[in-house]
């Protein structure tokens, strides 16, 4: 498998990349460092053709302006926080109210609105993409640093594994 890149767009002065993740059998993934959006999943039909099996956008204009969510890396939370508040430690905590009136993964400016910092790493003895993010004390009402990491690994067999961490 080979990882080859490119450019997705700017965000605020910083480019975002496309990673394209190629196991040279027909299946093909493509992730950018905005929100970790898998913007593309390869695999061959029944008659051999390459069929893109996930929904998305062209631009990353298109995933900016997006509420749904699309392909993207949900946190600090996946799902829903009633009323946006929690109790932690004897301390309430009021988070952003993004589906009112709940909370939703992880809120306006959630993973999926971050950019993310890329490496490849090797696993299984074959190339990996892995992002990270450290999400500061505070942001989107959340306590304490947070720092996140999602690996992508594409088989040679068109398995794609993601671990988070």
């Amino acid at each position: 498998m080979k990882i080859h890149t490119s450019s997705f767009g700017q965000l605020e002065g910083k480019e975002v990349i496309k990673f394209t993740l190629d196991n040279h059998a027909g299946v093909k993934v493509e992730v950018i460092t905005y929100g970790g959006i898998i913007t593309t999943f390869e695999v061959l039909d029944h008659q051999g053709k390459a069929k893109n099996i996930v929904l998305g956008f062209e631009s990353l204009q298109q995933y900016q302006e997006d509420s749904s969510f699309v392909g993207a890396i949900i946190g600090r939370c996946s799902n829903r926080i009633a009323h946006g508040r929690f109790r932690l430690n004897d301390q309430s905590y009021q988070l952003p109210v993004n589906l009112p009136p709940h909370h939703l993964h992880g809120g306006v400016g959630g993973f999926a609105k971050r950019l993310w910092e890329p490496e490849t790493v090797m696993q299984e003895g074959q190339e990996c993409l892995k992002l990270k993010y450290l999400s500061p004390d505070g942001e989107e009402g959340y306590p304490g640093n947070l720092k996140a990491e999602v690996t992508y690994h594409l088989s040679p067999h068109g398995e794609l594994a993601i671990r988070y961490r």
